[in-house]
């Protein structure tokens, strides 16, 4: 009696500092917060990882399951190449991208992975599902005339995004982040978790199902107005394949049928927002993405063992990325790196295609919505580059789906291994 009440005191400490974790994720990006926020934010989100994976220990050993096993070994050689490949290039801040993106990316996988052992799906989506409802309602207030700043930009940069909004109406909407492509991912990640609960509520009262698809509907329409392409195109396979698999379902195609006619209603209101999303979808835009992957494969032909150090490309606007997070990786650190991180990724990859092509939505509803999700995420990051270092909320909800896709329906202690 004793030893349970000391495991479901640290399962509270445990689920605790899960929620937490996810908090400092999401505060760490949201840019109407002062610089401080941001600051402590990134300490608390190290510490609650370090938290969770100290309240997993069984013996001195962390208990991993079965199935997890190999991604993380695959996970440990990705973070040495990592390491070598910025101790070789010794580039300013090379330290704390080593311990941020290297060790924390590992440590932060297995402490989601040891809370998701230990905590039933509800209690994981949860703090999503508040955390994203309380910035997308600050989003729309500030759409409604909030006066709230942007902090961490300069006057330029902040004139262009201004510049940019009062030119498209409601268009290139960004709520509480500076840029649209960021708010687009927190109203992809809304629309997971409210699909996600809306099948777990089966048995719930009538209300609390309408609030979650009245909330399915909003973060759709707002990834819309953001004019993020691959937001849209996230949000796309997410509806299109949870479609898909619900075709028998009347209630569900009645929800969709909703939502297509509340997108009829955002074109009709906003037609020039149609005209401005078709204008990026036929063209580069200003992104200069075909420019930047052509330079950056020219640079990898030049360092391709352990890359050539933090990719930037120079543009009138300032230096950006590859836009594109395996590029990104491959010239930066290297094909070793790179090799093992995609390999770490490809074992989940088998698992959600499995869920989605064999497994029927009403059988395990969770596992097939969180495959979807996540193959939708690593087609949305073949246009930016959210899911490398470890303490952003997309790369945090990846390694929530990753292990609801393996460990939904699976007794644990029989899938058990100590490591």
């Amino acid at each position: 009696m004793i030893i349970n009440d000391m495991t479901i005191e640290k399962n509270r400490i445990l689920y605790l500092m899960y929620c937490v974790m996810v908090l400092a994720s999401f505060l760490q990006g949201v840019d109407v917060f002062p610089p401080i926020v941001k600051f402590f934010s990134n300490k608390i989100f190290y510490i609650s990882v370090i938290v969770c994976l100290l309240l997993s220990f069984n013996s001195k050993k962390i208990t991993i399951l079965r199935n997890v096993r190999l991604p993380a070994q695959l996970l440990v050689l990705f973070a040495l190449f990592y390491i070598i490949s910025n101790c070789y290039h010794r580039e300013p801040g090379w330290l704390e991208s080593s311990i941020g993106n290297g060790v924390f990316y590992l440590l932060t996988f297995l402490a989601v992975h040891a809370v998701s052992r230990e905590i039933i799906v509800e209690k994981l989506l949860a703090p999503y599902l508040i955390i994203v409802s309380l910035l997308v309602a600050l989003s729309l207030a500030m759409v409604a005339g909030l006066p709230l700043d942007y902090y961490n930009i300069d006057d330029d940069v902040n004139d262009y995004y201004l510049a940019s909004k009062s030119s498209l109406s409601l268009a290139v909407l960004s709520g509480v982040y500076y840029n649209q492509n960021s708010f687009a991912v927190l109203a992809f990640l809304g629309a997971c978790v409210f699909l996600m609960k809306y099948q777990l509520l089966q048995q719930s009262k009538e209300i609390i199902k309408y609030y979650h698809v009245a909330m399915l509907i909003i973060v759709l329409v707002c990834a819309l107005m953001t004019v993020s392409r691959a937001g849209l195109l996230a949000c796309t396979i997410l509806i299109l394949f949870y479609m898909i698999k619900s075709l028998k379902n009347k209630k569900i195609l009645l929800i969709l049928l909703l939502l297509n006619a509340s997108l009829l209603v955002v074109f009709y209101f906003f037609y020039e927002h149609l005209d401005f999303l078709m204008l990026r979808i036929e063209n580069d835009g200003s992104s200069n993405r075909v420019d930047i992957w052509v330079d950056a494969f020219n640079v990898f032909k030049d360092s391709y063992i352990l890359g050539a150090g933090y990719y930037k490309y120079y543009t009138p606007s300032g230096y950006v990325t590859t836009h594109n997070v395996y590029l990104q990786l491959l010239v930066s650190q290297g094909i070793f790196a790179f090799l093992f991180w995609t390999l770490f990724l490809s074992n989940f990859v088998f698992f959600a295609i499995k869920n989605v092509v064999l497994t029927k939505i009403r059988n395990n509803p969770v596992a097939v919505i969180a495959s979807i999700g996540f193959l939708a995420i690593l087609v949305h990051q073949f246009f930016e580059t959210m899911i490398i270092g470890s303490w952003g909320p997309l790369v945090l909800f990846m390694f929530v789906l990753m292990n609801l896709i393996v460990n939904v329906g699976l007794n644990n202690e029989s899938n058990a291994v100590r490591v």
